[in-house]
């Protein structure tokens, strides 16, 4: 019941709310439903069929209709960001009409459409740095709370089904990636926030640690292997944060992770052995072959799974397991080029921001830089996932993606002169 309640007063926040309070929170709502994802996480609370991001995002579209004229003000306008993801989408659009099975490429047009759509509604509603902090902890709460989800029914129903059913659509692999995802969120909001509430974000990092190795995830477990240098690097407190995960890795880890998962784990090293490695790397080979015999326009959305048996790979209908890779198959050379150079422009802005921070007054310019940090953190954490999964749809990046635009845009405006 308390689910349900919540729900109801959360389409009240981003609808009546929204003309009280501010258009902004009309954003946040949605955002929210995106990330917890509730018809799967409350599936037993709430009544089956309806449709609550649609609810949520018919007001956000309307203030952001409402609300578009404001884009031309001194922090409001667009970036690089922007720029890539409008040339990134038109480029889906023009391989859709060279798709090789067009109703499969047109039933995930769709579902790129809808998250490109909200990233712009959401570029239009975010207009302060509050906005953004709000956005931020948002996102670090919600995949906190979905890590605590996952290790209650670990511990109370004894039930791992982070590995078996993954999160929502999401399998393990990309369950585990998204929590992974949230670490760094989380602990940087630790460092940002100055009052007690910043307890509640280092109360979520066990949890998301320990969803994370029970999703079984190898590639969920190097990216966040490799990203930790950055995140000591980014840290406030370099020397804490080094002698924390020095302290975990040789006491913590061991505690959490059992000999089953830390085999799994090790299993990298044995890659010739096996089978599931093999696999992707049959599958690597068939997606790069496409992208050869279609460098223009590819093969078209979600296409390659479909055509991987004819370029080599022993089973058919299996997915790529690289996002780079899987968007050179679907969308050519071209599109892996926009895709690269949107990831490229968001590293770009979050230096940009962070430089930036320095003009902003003392009280606020350390929970911004903490922001900062943490955005960026997390979306190098996807970039390093990404090597072996295929995330296109994967609407928690592009949440980022808008943070660090609007963000970088803001900090920019606060440089220059009344």
């Amino acid at each position: 019941m308390k689910q349900l309640i919540y729900m109801g007063l959360m389409l009240l926040l981003g609808s009546v709310g929204a003309v009280v309070y501010g258009s902004f929170w009309s954003i946040f709502v949605y955002y929210n439903f995106t990330v917890l994802r509730p018809p799967y996480l409350w599936r037993w609370s709430l009544p089956p069929g309806i449709e609550w991001q649609t609810y949520a995002a018919a007001p956000a579209i309307l203030f952001a209709i409402v609300s578009f004229g404001e884009t031309s003000r001194p922090g409001r306008g667009w970036s690089t960001i922007h720029l890539f993801l409008v040339a990134f989408f038109a480029w889906l659009t023009v391989s859709l009409f060279f798709a090789q099975y067009e109703q499969v490429a047109y039933q995930w047009y769709v579902v790129n459409f809808k998250i490109f759509l909200m990233a712009f509604v959401g570029s239009v509603l975010i207009a302060t740095v509050q906005h953004v902090r709000w956005l931020f902890w948002m996102v670090g709460a919600g995949l906190g709370y979905i890590g605590y989800e996952m290790n209650f029914q670990y511990f109370v129903n004894h039930f791992m089904i982070i590995r078996t059913h993954g999160f929502a659509e999401y399998d393990n692999n990309t369950a585990g990636l998204m929590l992974a995802m949230g670490l760094p969120l989380c602990w940087f909001a630790w460092e940002g926030i100055t009052n007690r509430w910043r307890w509640v974000f280092a109360l979520f990092i066990p949890f998301l640690l320990h969803a994370v190795l029970m999703s079984f995830s190898r590639g969920a477990m190097l990216s966040l292997v490799v990203v930790t240098p950055l995140i000591v690097l980014r840290s406030r407190y370099r020397i804490w944060t080094a002698v924390f995960v020095l302290g975990f890795a040789l006491v913590g880890l061991p505690f959490f992770a059992g000999q089953e998962i830390r085999d799994r784990f090790l299993s990298i090293e044995k890659q010739d052995a096996d089978a599931s490695a093999a696999s992707r790397f049959s599958t690597w080979g068939a997606a790069y072959r496409m992208a050869k015999d279609h460098p223009i326009f590819g093969v078209g959305l979600r296409n390659s799974p479909f055509l991987v048996g004819r370029y080599g790979n022993a089973n058919a209908h299996q997915t790529i397991h690289s996002q780079y890779l899987q968007v050179a198959a679907d969308t050519g050379f071209v599109g892996l080029g926009l895709y690269l150079g949107l990831m490229g422009a968001a590293l770009v802005a979050t230096n940009r921001a962070r430089r930036g921070c320095g003009a902003l007054p003392p009280e606020v310019a350390i929970s911004t830089k903490a922001v900062v940090n943490g955005l960026e953190c997390s979306l190098v954490t996807f970039l390093i996932g990404a090597v072996f999964l295929s995330l296109e749809t994967f609407e928690v990046t592009y949440i980022l993606l808008i943070l660090i635009a609007r963000l970088s845009i803001i900090v920019r405006a606060c440089q220059i002169p009344p």
